[in-house]
């Protein structure tokens, strides 16, 4: 008898709809005329389970607000790419992201639309879907930012529902996280190191991670940061890992959210800790090579895995 694949619900309360522009020598201040456009649902949410169905190890079940054309446009995308997904309709309409992207430079700029709160019978809503689906789910991530606005108290009920339901929860957020994490249960933590340092206020990479892990009682926490060393902290010991230089960049949004799909679905698989977020470091890279967010080649991401270096360093 087959198996069961565990399930991931994913918590993407604020998506957007993406449009990636290329050029062939972007200049701010300038006229700017794109070589290639690309438009598709994105959002870190939705950037999450792309990269789960890319790896192919867990299904995920989306839950998010969307309102207006671009989340009309959202909507349809999502069903075209067979993402399953339960969506809150809101009178707000859904932001829209721009990146903008210089062939001969290599540079990034993204350029995002504000959004607006959703309402609390809107938070209600995607509170009780989240009920529903914690019966037969495996995991919860949360994935990203709210809407402007929006009641912090979205993100810590559903933590505390996760933990009332004994289910692991995967938090790829920074904002309200303290309120977040008092409520207990099994946390995971994947922020990159500007957010660990905006959260802690503590710029010394290893007295944050003891400052955080002092205070919660945290699974693991998994430190990115960019092209530069990840790191991760779990029953007491700290790994760092080296990424290889990575050549042919065609667009890097959308690698951290890789990287915490990656993660949650090799924890579920029941990999270690430390390996399986080396896995996740290697599809991030992989995810690099797309044009596209949360989109990777899975044969790629191994081969970028293995020519990780990971050390264990001194924690106190």
């Amino acid at each position: 008898m087959t198996a069961s694949v565990p399930t991931m619900t994913v918590l993407g309360p604020n998506p957007a709809w993406q449009k990636v522009l290329f050029f062939e020598h972007f200049q701010p201040g300038g006229i700017n005329r794109a070589r290639q456009c690309l438009a598709f649902a994105s959002g870190k949410g939705i950037n999450f389970c792309r990269a789960a169905r890319c790896h192919g190890k867990t299904t995920t079940r989306l839950l998010q607000f969307a309102g207006g054309e671009a989340g009309r446009l959202l909507i349809t995308g999502l069903q075209q790419e067979n993402i399953s997904h339960h969506t809150v309709f809101v009178t707000a309409p859904t932001r829209g992201c721009t990146t903008c992207i210089c062939r001969k430079t290599g540079t990034i700029t993204e350029v995002i639309e504000p959004s607006e709160a959703a309402t609390s019978h809107a938070v209600e809503e995607l509170l009780a879907c989240l009920r529903h689906t914690l019966l037969d789910c495996d995991m919860v991530a949360l994935c990203g930012t709210l809407p402007s606005g929006t009641d912090p108290f979205l993100y810590e009920e559903a933590a505390r529902l996760t933990a009332a339901a004994g289910k692991p929860l995967l938090a790829d957020c920074w904002e309200h996280l303290d309120r977040i994490l008092k409520a207990g249960g099994q946390v995971t933590v994947k922020i990159n190191q500007d957010e660990l340092t905006a959260l802690t206020g503590e710029n010394d990479l290893k007295k944050a991670l003891h400052n955080l892990s002092q205070e919660y009682p945290l699974q693991q926490i998994a430190i990115t940061a960019g092209a530069a060393d990840a790191w991760l902290l779990g029953n007491g010991i700290l790994y760092r890992y080296r990424l290889p230089y990575l050549e042919g960049i065609v667009n890097s949004i959308g690698s951290g959210d890789t990287a915490s799909a990656v993660f949650g679905a090799e924890l579920l698989a029941g990999q270690p800790p430390q390996d399986a977020f080396a896995r996740a470091l290697g599809a991030a890279m992989a995810n690099c090579r797309s044009p596209r967010c949360g989109d990777f080649e899975p044969d790629m991401a191994q081969a970028f895995t293995r020519n990780i270096g990971i050390t264990k360093e001194k924690f106190k």
